[in-house]
């Protein structure tokens, strides 16, 4: 839905006629028109507190950044090796898991 408030608000936006702007776009008229009528539903609905949706913020994974590594040990146990590790303890924690 985040995809069509974007292209509804640019539509509006324009100066274009509802028809010239979705032939630009390559969507169909009746198309824009199903999703404007969803969107101002959906926006009734928040404005009247029965709304089911919640408004979500999506972080780009660019965001997230990482220092270190991950050694898996099985699949669902493993170790997160950050920069800056101790390498001594490293090397008796794998022969601690040796053993």
């Amino acid at each position: 839905m985040h995809k069509w408030t974007r292209l509804v608000a640019a539509c509006e936006k324009s100066d274009l006629s509802i028809n010239r702007w979705c032939k630009e776009q390559g969507i169909s008229p009746s198309t824009y028109y199903k999703y404007r009528r969803e969107l101002r539903l959906l926006e009734e609905e928040g404005t009247k507190g029965n709304s089911k949706w919640q408004a979500l913020t999506i972080v780009p994974d660019e965001t997230f950044v990482s220092s270190g590594i991950r050694l898996y040990i099985t699949e669902k146990n493993y170790l997160e090796i950050k920069s800056g590790f101790d390498p001594k303890l490293l090397q008796e924690i794998i022969e601690v898991l040796r053993a």
